[in-house]
């Protein structure tokens, strides 16, 4: 896709947001249905069709549509690979509305499934397993302890120190440090494009001299490195 169409993508987005905030529901939905029927056929490979389904899905969820929601979201995830970063997030949109049906043990082994393939990336796995414990008072039946191989292998990317043994404080834990490690660099790179580089250069290296996750270590270097190259 043109640049122009990803930014009109991005400002389709920014109203969107804009309506949902006035909890004017419909009027987005009747603005994501006009923009999708404007460019369905710049359309390439359904990436724009499922971009407008999950915001769809979003607002239906608000509405309190859960099922309609839960059948694009599912429909989304089917669609996706397990080594797509969208696939977990689909499982854990899905999963929360399926808690909100009453349906909580399809839920808790919709994700447990995906933890028993032992195929998912340490940020998947963090992410779902935040979910779970999060989410696990729903479900007394579950035992957070079967996945804490998982949590060994997250650590191997987050290097946090745990205050205890509590295994559910400690997934919260890497998730937090996650979280705000990601932040940060976001900020970072958006500076990076509005600032001189003399001004970011000395941030980003106290930036990858504290950060606790490799991912954004790297990614951190590696824009580092542009910046001294231009």
């Amino acid at each position: 896709m043109k640049d122009s169409f990803n930014n009109e993508i991005a400002h389709a987005y920014g109203n969107l947001v804009r309506e949902i905030h006035i909890a004017e529901l419909n009027e987005a939905l009747e603005m994501l249905h006009t923009f999708y029927e404007k460019h369905k056929d710049e359309d390439e490979n359904n990436r724009l069709k499922s971009q407008v389904d999950f915001w769809i899905a979003d607002i239906l969820k608000e509405q309190g549509h859960l099922e309609e929601a839960l059948a694009i979201y599912i429909e989304l995830q089917s669609g996706s690979e397990m080594d797509d970063g969208l696939y977990t997030t689909y499982l854990q949109l899905i999963g929360s509305i399926l808690i909100l049906l009453k349906r909580e043990e399809e839920a808790f082994t919709l994700i447990e499934d995906y933890f028993s393939k032992e195929k998912g990336r340490w940020l998947d796995y963090l992410n779902l397993l935040r979910w779970y414990a999060e989410n696990l008072e729903k479900n007394q039946n579950r035992k957070l302890a079967e996945y804490s191989h998982l949590v060994d292998i997250i650590k191997q990317e987050v290097q946090v120190e745990f205050e205890g043994n509590n295994l559910k404080d400690n997934i919260l834990s890497l998730a937090n440090e996650n979280k705000t490690a990601n932040r940060k660099l976001m900020e970072l790179s958006i500076l990076s494009t509005k600032t001189e580089k003399e001004t970011v250069l000395p941030m980003l290296t106290d930036y990858i001299a504290s950060v606790k996750v490799g991912l954004y270590r790297q990614q951190a270097i590696n824009l580092k490195e542009y910046l001294l190259g231009n």
